[in-house]
C-alpha cells in the first residue's frame, strides 16, 4: 500500500510499504481522506530537513554520543548506525476517515462497514489502510460526509480548548494565530455564544476567520489592542486562545495584554511560556493549558488498551470532543468547506507540503484516496529483492519485530554472518518493516508474522517483539517447523513459559532463549574461574536502567512485564549459569520511592548466593553493568562487560581486557545446535527458570517474605 514517510534527511515519500493487519483491541480501515495539520506536520519536515550541523548545534549532546559510539563499536559500525538513523521512516498524519474493513478481538462497539473517523500521530497516517484503537475510532453520522470527517480530530482540539476556556454566553474571546486550529476554534468558540476576534499578520486568514464566525479580525499588536478595547468597551477579552506556534513568548504576552482583570489565558500552540509575573500578577490572569484532543490523549491505557474513563468523573475525552464535532457537522452547525484550500490524491504529497511551507492561503490540505487505493498493492507483504537459491550451508533467517535492538544487535549480527541469509522480516508498522528489510538486505517485509511461518525457504526465526507475545509467537514457529531464537523472557507468567518449553520438547528444532551474556568472553573466562572454586560463592550483579518514557511498553505490567520480570531474568539467569546449581529460594526488596530499583538475592542448595541490586539512581555516567565474584580466596570483577579484574591471595592482581557481550559468539553456538541436533543452552528450561525466578521476587516483594522455588516447574523430562 502507499503511505506519506520522511526520512532524518527530510526526504519527503510516498512509499510502497505492507498494508497492516488488524490487532486485537483495534479495527483496521480503508482511508477514504486525510488531513494535513499545516502546524505539527509542517514543523516536523522542517526539523528533518534541518542539515546534521544545524541538529547538532540545537542538541549539542548528539555528538557526545556519536563520540561514544565510536569509541565503544568502532567507525565502521558506527557509519552503519547513522546511515540506518538517517534512511528511518517517521511516518506522517494523524487525522482521517474511512470505513472499517475488520474488526479485531475484543472490539464491541465497532463492526465492519462503520464509517469511522480517526484520531492519532501513531495510528492515523496517511496512508490507504490504517489500525486503529478501538477509542481512537468514532462512528461517523450518516449525514456527515468522509471529506468532512477526516477534519473532526483536529476540530476536536479547537473543542478542548473551548472546553477549557469555560466561556459563557456574551462573553468575549481573542485567537491568536489563525491556522487550521485557531479558524476552528473560532467557529467553536462563536457557536458556544461567545464574540470572537480573529488576529493573524496573514489578511487571507483573517478573511476565513471571519467566514468562521469571528465578528472582526485584525493584523498585530498595537491594532489589536485598539480594536480590542472598542468591542469589550475597554474592558479587555474575557479570555485569550493561544492557538499560533512560535519560538518566542511574543503570542502569549499579546494574549495577557489584550485580557481583562481576572481574564484567562488558554494555550494550545507551542509557545514559548516565558512571561512577566507581574503581566500575569497584576491582572490576576489564569494560565491554562490544552493538551491536544482532550483527555485519554498519551494516555496508554486509554488509547492502546481501550479503557475509557467514567463520564461522571470526565466528561468529555479525546473520542467525545471528536464525537461532538461529528454532530456539529451533521446538524451543519461546524462547516469547515470555507477552509478546505486544496485537495490532492496522495501521489502528489510533495505539492502540498510546498503550498503550506510557502503560501498563506493554504489553510488545509484534504488528501484523497479513493481512486489511489484501488490501484495500490494492498497486501501485507511487500517484496524487496528477489530471493536467490540459497547454498545448503547457509540457513535462512527471518526476524520478527523490527525495533530498536533488532535494528542494532540482532540484525546487523545476522547480516555479519556468512551462515545465515536474512529471508524475511516482519513488523506490526508496514514502514518499520521496510526500512528494516532494505537495509539489512532481506528479501521482503512484511506486517503478518504468519508469512514468515509458511516461507518453506526461512529455517530460523528470530523473535524480537513486545514480551506478551513471545511465548504465542515461539509455538507458532516451533510448530511450523522453524528453529526459534527467542529474545527474554520466555513468557510473563510460568503457565506460557511450560507451553513453550513442552512445546519445544516435542520438536526436533532448536529453541534458543537470548541470554546472550552467557557467550560473552569476560563470562567464559569468569565461569572458568568459577569451576575452579569448589566452595560456594557470592555474587553482586548490579545493573543501572537505562531511563526510558513512564509510558513505554516494557513498563506496562501486561506488555512488557516490568523491568523485573521483562529485564532482570537476564542476570538471573546469568549468576544461575556461573554458580551451576539450582536456585532453591528467592528474597526480594523494592524501593518505595521507584518500584524500578529493586534488589533480588537468589539462595543456592550449596550455599552459594547471587544478588542483583537493579536501580534507576546513580549518576548516568557509570557504566551500566557491574559484577563482583566472591568465592573461595578470589575475588573476580566484571566492569561493564569490557574489563575483567581477578584478586586471589598471595598472587598479583590480573587484569583483562575482555569486551563484547556475548551476541556474535551467542549465534555461533545457535548454529552449532541447528547443525548437530544438539539441545541449545540456554533453552526454554533456562527460560522458565530465570521466568519463575522473577515471579517469585514480584511475590517476595509483596509478602516481604522469602519465597521458596519449585525445581519441577522448569525440569526437562526426557520421556515426554
Amino acid at each position: 500500500m502507499r503511505q506519506v514517510l520522511i526520512n532524518k534527511q527530510g526526504k519527503l515519500t510516498v512509499a510502497d510499504i505492507p498494508a497492516p493487519t488488524v490487532e486485537p483491541g483495534k479495527v483496521l480501515v480503508r482511508t477514504e481522506y486525510s488531513v494535513i495539520s499545516p502546524g505539527t506536520e509542517v514543523a516536523t519536515i522542517k526539523h528533518h530537513s534541518a542539515g546534521l550541523v544545524s541538529k547538532a548545534i540545537s542538541k549539542p549532546e548528539l555528538i557526545g554520543k556519536v563520540a561514544d559510539q565510536v569509541m565503544k563499536k568502532g567507525a565502521k559500525e558506527t557509519v552503519e548506525f547513522l546511515k540506518d538513523n538517517l534512511t528511518r521512516w517517521t511516518a506522517l498524519g494523524y487525522s482521517a476517515s474511512g470505513t472499517i474493513l475488520e474488526v479485531g478481538e475484543g472490539v464491541s462497539k465497532l463492526k465492519a462497514g462503520d464509517k469511522v473517523a480517526c484520531i492519532g500521530a501513531e495510528y492515523a497516517y496517511h496512508a490507504d489502510i490504517i489500525c486503529v484503537p478501538e477509542n481512537l475510532a468514532v462512528h461517523v453520522p450518516q449525514e456527515v460526509s468522509f471529506k468532512n470527517a477526516a477534519f473532526a480530530p483536529i476540530a476536536a482540539i479547537a473543542m478542548q480548548a473551548t472546553r477549557k476556556c469555560e466561556i459563557s454566553i456574551g462573553e468575549t474571546a481573542a485567537v491568536i494565530g489563525l491556522g487550521l486550529v485557531g479558524l476552528l476554534a473560532c467557529r467553536i468558540l462563536s457557536l458556544s455564544g461567545c464574540h470572537v476576534i480573529g488576529i493573524d499578520p496573514s489578511e487571507n486568514r483573517r478573511k476565513l476567520a471571519m467566514k468562521m464566525g469571528a465578528i472582526d479580525s485584525v493584523a498585530g499588536n498595537e491594532a489589536s489592542k485598539s480594536l480590542i478595547e472598542s468591542h469589550t468597551t475597554g474592558l479587555g477579552v474575557d479570555v485569550s486562545v493561544i492557538t499560533a506556534a512560535s519560538e518566542t513568548s511574543e503570542p502569549l504576552i499579546l494574549g495577557a495584554e489584550l485580557c481583562r482583570e481576572g481574564g484567562k489565558l488558554v494555550v494550545v500552540g507551542d509557545v514559548k511560556l516565558d512571561i512577566d509575573r507581574n503581566i500575569m500578577y497584576r491582572k490576576e490572569l489564569d494560565l491554562i493549558m490544552s493538551r491536544s484532543t482532550g483527555p485519554g490523549r498519551y494516555d496508554f491505557d486509554y488509547e492502546n488498551k481501550g479503557l475509557d474513563y467514567p463520564s461522571q468523573y470526565v466528561r468529555w475525552t479525546e473520542a467525545g470532543n471528536v464525537d461532538s464535532c461529528l454532530k456539529l457537522m451533521a446538524n451543519e452547525s461546524l462547516d469547515v468547506n470555507p477552509i478546505i484550500t486544496t485537495q490532492i490524491t496522495v501521489d502528489n504529497i510533495d505539492k502540498a507540503y510546498e503550498l503550506l511551507s510557502t503560501q498563506d492561503s493554504t489553510v488545509a490540505v484534504l488528501i484523497s484516496y479513493s481512486e489511489s487505493s484501488k490501484k495500490s498493492n494492498l497486501s501485507t507483504k511487500l517484496d524487496i529483492k528477489p530471493l536467490k537459491p540459497l547454498d545448503s550451508s547457509v540457513i535462512g533467517a527471518a526476524v520478527i519485530g523490527t525495533g530498536e535492538f533488532s535494528k542494532a544487535i540482532t540484525l546487523p549480527v545476522i547480516r555479519a554472518s556468512n551462515d545465515f541469509n536474512l529471508i524475511g522480516v516482519a513488523n506490526r508498522t508496514g514502514h518499520t518493516a521496510e526500512h528494516a528489510a532494505r537495509v539489512f538486505g532481506a528479501s521482503y517485509a512484511t506486517t503478518n508474522s504468519k508469512t514468515l511461518f509458511k516461507d518453506e525457504s526461512v529455517q530460523a526465526i528470530w523473535i524480537n517483539t513486545a514480551h506478551n507475545s513471545h511465548a504465542s509467537l515461539a509455538i507458532q514457529a516451533i510448530n511450523s517447523g522453524k528453529h526459534v531464537f527467542l529474545e527474554k523472557p520466555i513468557a510473563l507468567n510460568i503457565k506460557d513459559a511450560q507451553k513453550v518449553l513442552n512445546t519445544s520438547l516435542k520438536s526436533d528444532t532448536q529453541l534458543m532463549l537470548g541470554f546472550n551474556r552467557r557467550f560473552a568472553p569476560a563470562s567464559l573466562y569468569a565461569s572458568t574461574i568459577s569451576k575452579e572454586a569448589q566452595s560456594a560463592k557470592h555474587i553482586i550483579y548490579r545493573v543501572r536502567g537505562d531511563s526510558i518514557p513512564k509510558n513505554h511498553w516494557l513498563n506496562d505490567d501486561e506488555i512488557g512485564g516490568g523491568r523485573l520480570l521483562g529485564e532482570a531474568v537476564h542476570f538471573l539467569d546469568w549468576m544461575t549459569w556461573i554458580i551451576d546449581k539450582e536456585p532453591i529460594s528467592v528474597q526480594a526488596t523494592q524501593s518505595g520511592s521507584d518500584p524500578n530499583s529493586f534488589s533480588i538475592t537468589l539462595s543456592y542448595a550449596d550455599g552459594s548466593l547471587g544478588t542483583v541490586v537493579y536501580s534507576m539512581m546513580g549518576s548516568p555516567g557509570m557504566q551500566k553493568e557491574s559484577i563482583d565474584i566472591l568465592m573461595g580466596n578470589t575475588t573476580l570483577v566484571i566492569d561493564n562487560f569490557e574489563k575483567v579484574k581477578v584478586c586471589k591471595k598471595g598472587k598479583r592482581d590480573k587484569y583483562l581486557k575482555l569486551s563484547g557481550k556475548g551476541h556474535k559468539e551467542q549465534l555461533v553456538s545457535f548454529l552449532k545446535s541447528i547443525n548437530t541436533g544438539t539441545r541449545a543452552h540456554p533453552n526454554a528450561s533456562d527460560g522458565v527458570r530465570a521466568t519463575a525466578c522473577a515471579i517469585a521476587a514480584l511475590k517476595s516483594i509483596r509478602n516481604g517474605c522469602s519465597e521458596i522455588l519449585d525445581p519441577s516447574l522448569w525440569a526437562i523430562k526426557e520421556s515426554s
